[in-house]
């Protein structure tokens, strides 16, 4: 069935989760105003609240977020007081897909981000090209650029956000492929791939190819086919002998010393500002607010590290509170793990969360607009499955819940 019959089938409430998807394809301002607008809505029709009493380890989100608005007013970070709405915009909305969320509307999502990702790739292309020409080159080349404002990002901001999108598109594609291998649909999934592949390398972010290659790999291991785990296993292999043979095929491989050496930097400053806040940060990229308070601080928004900018920014009570709900997914997932069911879905998950947490020693990406809302949304379709539910939407987005 086409996504514009699909489209017609939906109720209210599955259709407005549908516009905050295609929103994500935008500047992220416009993903946030849609957020804003539903959450709204929600509030009028009194059914925001019970997103957060309803979905567990969710209690310790609007603390957190109360506490970082707080810190980042007292600290003047007005960037992070910012970030703290956003915050709560974006964990409102993946609250109220999960209260909602069945296993069709979820397959439905993952088909309209595969096949948006094109439209991401071709402006993309598009915006690669007219790189070249600004540099007098007339002809397309493949060439890497190493300054951020040449490097190719689409419609995420900078060109990192966008790699570890196309690290989920990717992931969603070939969860698609391993789930339907229909040789028409595997076609159409493989061409997919093939192109984000093909941008990724152009956004030159080389932490993204160890991380989804280690993603696509536990992805593989669920599925449960011999053959294919023992062929990606080959692949991989491969890969990495290329790699550590030849570097130079591989994006912005000569200054790999440099990187690390200013990633070092990063994290001896964050360290230094933890010991001096340890209980609660001083707000949301906190290190954009104070890396030019040290001698020789190197400029950028983040830690640069998933492991070290959650104590940076919100402190050890921040983390605390925020902690339940992630555990809670872990709690869902080992669940589902147990039940021996949905082997493909936990893959998608567990291998989401590889990604992201491979990623995450070298960068902070998963920390924006798109790239956050798109990894709790894979993360909280668990609950379609948990609950085995498939009840529509609509009908408690239309009348009022106390």
């Amino acid at each position: 069935m086409s996504l514009v019959k699909k489209w017609y089938q939906l109720t209210l409430g599955e259709k407005a989760i549908i516009c905050i998807i295609f929103s994500l394809f935008l500047p992220f301002y416009f993903s946030l105003l849609a957020m804003a607008l539903l959450i709204i809505v929600l509030a009028c029709k009194k059914q925001l609240m019970p997103c957060f009493r309803e979905i567990k380890g969710a209690w310790g989100i609007i603390p957190f977020v109360f506490l970082n608005a707080l810190v980042s007013l007292y600290y003047h970070n007005g960037l992070g007081f910012g970030c703290s709405i956003a915050i709560f915009l974006v964990f409102s909305v993946i609250l109220y897909y999960q209260r909602h969320v069945s296993n069709s509307l979820f397959e439905l999502i993952m088909e309209i981000m595969i096949f948006m990702s094109i439209f991401c790739a071709l402006y993309g292309l598009i915006e690669y090209h007219g790189v070249l020409k600004g540099m007098g080159i007339e002809k397309f080349e493949i060439m890497i650029f190493d300054l951020p404002k040449d490097r190719l990002n689409s419609v995420f901001f900078n060109a990192n956000y966008y790699a570890m999108m196309i690290e989920f598109f990717c992931l969603m594609a070939y969860y698609k492929l391993l789930k339907h291998p229909v040789w028409q649909r595997c076609l159409y999934y493989l061409f997919v791939i093939g192109l984000n592949l093909f941008v990724l390398y152009l956004t030159a972010c080389r932490t993204a190819w160890p991380s989804l290659c280690a993603g696509i790999f536990v992805l593989t291991l669920l599925s449960r086919n011999k053959k294919l785990i023992a062929a990606v296993f080959v692949i991989g292999v491969i890969f990495a002998i290329v790699f550590l043979s030849i570097p130079d095929l591989f994006p912005r491989a000569d200054n790999i010393a440099d990187y690390y050496e200013s990633r070092q930097l990063i994290w001896k400053i964050s360290m230094e500002n933890i010991a001096k806040h340890p209980l609660f940060g001083e707000g949301p990229l906190t290190y954009n607010m104070i890396w030019s308070w040290y001698p020789g601080g190197f400029e950028t928004q983040h830690a640069h590290s998933l492991y070290i900018d959650p104590f940076l920014s919100h402190g050890l009570v921040g983390v605390v509170l925020i902690a339940p709900y992630f555990i809670a997914r872990a709690k869902d997932l080992m669940g589902m793990i147990k039940s021996r069911d949905h082997f493909l879905l936990v893959g998608l998950v567990l291998g989401t969360i590889t990604t992201t947490l491979c990623h995450g020693f070298l960068d902070y990406t998963v920390f924006f607009v798109q790239t956050g809302f798109t990894f709790l949304l894979i993360i909280g379709s668990m609950s379609a499955f948990k609950q085995s539910k498939n009840e529509p939407v609509g009908s408690s987005f239309q009348e009022g819940e106390e």
